[in-house]
Formats: C-alpha cells, sequence, structure tokens
C-alpha cells in the first residue's frame, strides 16, 4: 500500500522562522570514509550520525554518477548500492528523531525537522542527479542497480513525509510547516526533469517504464505534499 495514501490536513503556512536546512556538501569520492578533514559540515542541528550519513550519501552519489558517466558498470554499482545504504540510514535517522523533544535545554527547537528538511533535500539530489543516466543507458545490470535506486529514495522520501503528516497539525507537526512548504518546488522540478526525460532521452524499454514509474511516483507524492503544505499563509 502505498504510505502517502492518506487523507492529509491542510495546514497553514507559518509567518515566523524558518526550518530550512541548507544543502550538504558532498566531499570526494571516498565511500563510506569518515567526512573528509576541511569538509563543509551540515547545520550543527543535524546530529552528527546524521551528518555522517548524509556526507556518506553525497560522496557515494558523486562517485556513482562519476562512474555511470565514465561507462565503469561495477564500480557504478558499488557506489550505487553505497548511495542506497546510506540514504537508508539517513532516514531512519531522521524518523527516530520525529516527535522528540530539543536536545538543548536552553532551545525551543526539536531535531526533527532539520534532519528530516536534510534527508528530504537529499532525495532530491539523489532524484535529479540519477536520472541523466538514463539517456542511452543501455547495460541491463546498471540499468537495474539505477532503477532500484530511484525506487530506494522515493519509497524513503514517501515514509517519511508520511510520518511527518501524520503529526498532529496544532502540535508537533506545527513545527514542520514552514520547512516542508519550502520543499514544495522540488516536486515539480522533479516532475519537469522526468517529463522531459521521457520525450527526449534514448532509452531502452526498461529504462522507458523505470522513468514512467517514478514520474507517477513523484507526481503522487506532489499532490500529498501540496495538499498538506500547500494551502498558502
Amino acid at each position: 500500500m502505498d504510505p502517502l495514501a492518506t487523507t492529509a490536513p491542510t495546514r497553514p503556512r507559518r509567518t515566523g522562522g524558518s526550518l530550512t536546512v541548507a544543502a550538504v556538501v558532498a566531499v570526494g569520492l571516498g565511500l563510506d570514509a569518515a567526512p573528509a578533514a576541511g569538509a563543509v559540515d551540515a547545520p550543527p542541528t543535524v546530529s552528527s550520525a546524521s551528518r555522517t550519513d548524509l556526507t556518506r550519501a553525497d560522496a557515494a552519489l558523486d562517485a556513482a554518477t562519476a562512474q555511470l558517466a565514465a561507462d565503469h558498470p561495477r564500480r557504478a554499482r558499488l557506489a550505487l548500492t553505497r548511495l542506497r545504504r546510506n540514504l537508508s540510514r539517513t532516514h531512519a535517522s531522521a524518523e527516530s528523531l520525529i516527535g522528540k523533544p530539543p536536545t538543548d535545554p536552553e532551545s525551543d527547537d526539536p531535531p526533527g525537522p532539520p534532519a528530516v528538511l536534510a534527508a528530504l533535500r537529499l532525495d532530491h539530489r539523489v532524484g535529479t542527479r540519477l536520472v541523466p543516466a538514463y539517456d542511452g543507458l543501455q547495460r541491463p545490470r546498471v540499468l537495474r542497480s539505477l532503477s532500484e535506486s530511484l525506487t530506494t529514495t522515493y519509497s524513503h522520501r514517501d515514509a517519511t513525509l508520511a510520518t511527518v503528516i501524520a503529526l498532529p497539525p496544532e502540535g508537533a507537526g506545527d513545527d514542520y510547516t514552514d520547512g516542508m512548504s519550502d520543499t514544495l518546488t522540488q516536486y515539480s522540478s522533479e516532475v519537469s526533469q522526468l517529463t522531459t526525460a521521457r520525450s527526449t532521452y534514448t532509452l531502452t524499454d526498461a529504462g522507458s517504464a523505470a522513468l514512467a514509474t517514478s514520474l507517477a511516483t513523484v507526481l503522487a507524492t506532489q499532490e500529498v505534499v501540496e495538499a498538506a503544505y500547500g494551502g498558502g499563509e
């Protein structure tokens, strides 16, 4: 069952404050290594565990796109596997913080919103950077790994969104409203990219089917998030 197949309450957008989290800067092409010295960290409100998973996921994404472009199939599949693993860890960490109280007794800011928003931005980076690899791709095993990576990304995103949307709008859910509203343009850009890809890329039957499925998934996600957070001020 689609984890987003619920009727989501429309939530008013808050006027004060912002929960937007800056994108984590990818570091190098090392896979499953500790963050490189001098790397730009995620905002301090994101836990160190989440920050490490985000950095590793971005490193694997860099490696995957580089190896796909260089037509190194084995290395590309290995990088995609690492990407899926660290993306899953990022979402698990973010979801574990949903509804938790502030960790700093001097702060009123709970840890869940920045972690969730960082994970959602990672999902967007993964989707938009992997889609171009379908153009002209003929290798079946690489295609399967690429499509599995998109499916994993969208599945984790939908599950995390469903958890957040289910929060009481006037309670814990209010902490997410501004930040979630700020992500709405991500879905529009993904829909545009996937639509263009389907009409202009050179695709195998498997590649065409994978992009059609991805487009349908993103459209469904966009509809639910718009219903929950697109009501305006």
